[in-house]
């Protein structure tokens, strides 16, 4: 994230070429993911697993919430480095997460603004509770080890609470949809606020692991920036994502991964392919120079909450808007189905709107990259 809020005319000092990179691929495919042109048509790997199970559309918003983390420990560490005191920072975060926060509101709001039904759990607010619970254990904690530590015991906490603590009407260690604790403790603190009468996949408690997917983000932050060799950075990152990502797949069995309730596995696996990712990313872009390649996508992460907000609006407007000559189609529907009958194929018709409408703010944030338009939140 950061550091500021506002507009400027240059870049940060403390942004990393491969890591706004990696934030525009992950608000590449959340675009993708989110804008299909007819969620009943879907390629599997763009669409989320019913439950248990990872497609690629379940990796999007981990990567992230840790590329979030990685970025927090960049923007922070540099701050205290020109003499901030970590008290001075506590206004700015604060700030940030009240912006994130009602950022998501809006967007789950709009554009009816009907306050008394609003869902307020969503994307912006969990990223939000993430960033400013990161942010603090950062400030707080002043060692790697500590904070490796913090993160394993939100997952193991976690975890131990979904395992033991009983559900009235289903007991304890329940995982399906309905009769887990997640939905239980949303149900008992946000009735009428969520995404379905009984579940929320962003609900309050499954927030806890996804502080730790952050935390291990500000973890490979602070690796990136203590100034070691980069062979040796690109090896600690691959070696340690690796194991991540194995350890979550051998307990696959015991504990299943699962986005939606943010199990410790799909903690393990998505931050170790993010691991692997950003080793990558880092070796191609930082070390060799091959930055031109990913261009696009470091314009999309350069501005990414801001595109993001932008394209769910006007998703979400699209969607509204009524459209066809005796107004029986959205203007969405009407769009993707004139595609689909180009094409001939349904699925391929819904990702070509899509891919369309990623291409559409791909240019937005292009123009904003060359006139040197960089918001920040």
């Amino acid at each position: 994230m950061e550091t500021t809020l506002g507009t400027s005319s240059s870049q940060p000092a403390t942004r990393v070429s491969s890591v706004d990179m990696m934030r525009g691929i992950t608000i590449a495919g959340m675009i993708l993911v989110n804008t299909a042109g007819d969620f009943e048509h879907v390629y599997t790997p763009l669409d989320h697993a019913a439950w248990d199970g990872l497609h690629v559309a379940d990796m999007v918003f981990p990567f992230f919430v840790f590329v979030m983390g990685v970025s927090l420990a960049l923007a922070l560490s540099r701050a205290l480095e020109l003499g901030a005191t970590r008290w001075q920072l506590v206004p700015k975060i604060v700030r940030r997460t009240l912006i994130l926060f009602a950022l998501g509101l809006l967007c789950n709001s709009f554009p009816s603004l009907d306050l008394p039904t609003i869902r307020i759990p969503g994307v912006l607010q969990r990223i939000a509770l993430a960033y400013a619970c990161a942010a603090a254990v950062l400030l707080l904690v002043r060692s790697s080890i500590g904070r490796a530590g913090v993160a394993a015991l939100l997952v193991l906490g976690y975890e131990a609470l979904l395992s033991f603590v009983p559900v009235p009407g289903f007991g304890p260690g329940l995982r399906t949809p309905n009769g887990n604790l997640v939905g239980y403790v949303d149900q008992l603190l946000l009735p009428g606020h969520m995404l379905t009468p009984t579940f929320d996949p962003e609900g309050l408690l499954s927030t806890l692991p996804t502080v730790a997917t952050a935390l291990i983000g500000v973890l490979c932050g602070t690796w990136l920036r203590e100034g070691r060799e980069a062979q040796r950075v690109i090896a600690g990152l691959l070696i340690a994502g690796l194991l991540c990502a194995a350890a979550g797949v051998a307990l696959n069995p015991i504990i299943p991964v699962n986005k939606s309730l943010w199990s410790g596995t799909f903690v393990l696996v998505t931050a170790g392919l993010g691991m692997v990712g950003l080793a990558l990313l880092h070796a191609l872009v930082d070390v060799r120079g091959w930055q031109r390649l990913g261009l696009p996508f470091e314009m999309l992460g350069s501005n990414a909450i801001v595109l993001y907000v932008g394209s769910t609006l006007v998703n979400t407007l699209m969607i509204a808007f009524v459209a066809g000559p005796g107004g029986e189609h959205v203007l969405k529907e009407l769009i993707n189905l004139w595609i689909t009958e180009f094409v001939g194929k349904p699925k391929l018709g819904s990702l070509l709107y899509a891919l369309g409408f990623l291409g559409a703010w791909t240019g937005i944030a292009a123009l904003m990259w060359w006139r040197r338009i960089f918001i920040k939140i």
